[in-house]
C-alpha cells in the first residue's frame, strides 16, 4: 500500500515538474519575437487611476529592443478626466503605439468627439500619452455645434476641449438646426 503510494506521488511530482518546466520554456522562449491578440482591451494609467482604454479587434507586439504593438484592424479608444468620466473617445482604421516612446500614431479615418460634441476628422493622428497632447499635421475637420472649420495641422489636449487649427482654410458659420450660414 505504501509502495503505491509512494509510486503515485513520484509520478505526480514527476508530471508536475515536467508541464512546469514545459510551460517556462515556452514562456522565456528567446526566439519568440511577436505575440497577437484578438479582442483587446489596453489600459493606460496615471497615479493608479485610468486615463484611457484601447479597444482593438487585433494587436501584434513587436518584442524586440523597441516594442511596437501594432493594431491593423482598427481602435476604438476612450479617454478618461482625472475624475474618471469620459472625456473623449478616439476611433481609427489603423493604429501604432511605440512604448518606448509613449507615443501612439492612428491613422484612417481618425475621428475624436469629445465631452461637449465637437467631433475632428482627419487622417492620421499622434498621441503623445505623457504630454496629454494630440497633434497631428495633416487636413482637419471639426464640427462644433456652432461652426464647421476646416485647416491644415492640429493640436490639442488629449480630451479635445482645448485645441487650436495651426493653418484654418476656411468655417462655416451654423445657424439654427444647424444650417450653413453665409459670411
Amino acid at each position: 500500500m505504501y509502495r503505491l503510494l509512494w509510486i503515485g506521488l513520484c509520478f505526480l511530482s514527476f508530471s508536475c515538474q515536467n508541464s512546469q518546466e514545459k510551460l517556462r520554456k515556452f514562456a522565456v522562449n528567446p526566439d519568440m519575437k511577436k505575440e497577437s491578440g484578438k479582442d483587446v482591451t489596453l489600459f493606460y494609467s496615471d497615479s493608479g487611476k485610468v486615463t484611457a482604454k484601447i479597444m482593438a479587434p487585433t494587436m501584434i507586439r513587436d518584442l524586440t529592443e523597441k516594442p511596437v504593438t501594432e493594431m491593423p484592424d482598427g481602435i476604438n479608444a476612450v479617454f478618461y478626466d482625472k475624475s474618471g468620466e469620459i472625456s473623449s473617445t478616439m476611433t481609427a482604421n489603423r493604429a501604432i503605439n511605440y512604448q518606448a516612446t509613449g507615443t501612439m500614431e492612428a491613422y484612417g479615418n481618425v475621428i475624436v468627439i469629445n465631452e461637449l460634441g465637437d467631433t475632428l476628422r482627419t487622417e492620421k493622428l499622434i498621441w503623445l500619452e505623457q504630454e496629454d497632447r494630440i497633434y497631428t499635421d495633416q487636413f482637419v475637420r471639426i464640427n462644433t455645434p456652432n461652426e464647421i472649420i476646416y485647416g491644415d495641422g492640429f493640436e490639442s489636449n488629449q480630451r479635445f476641449t482645448r485645441y487650436r487649427i495651426l493653418n484654418i482654410r476656411g468655417t462655416i458659420a451654423l445657424g439654427s438646426e444647424n444650417e450653413a450660414v453665409a459670411e
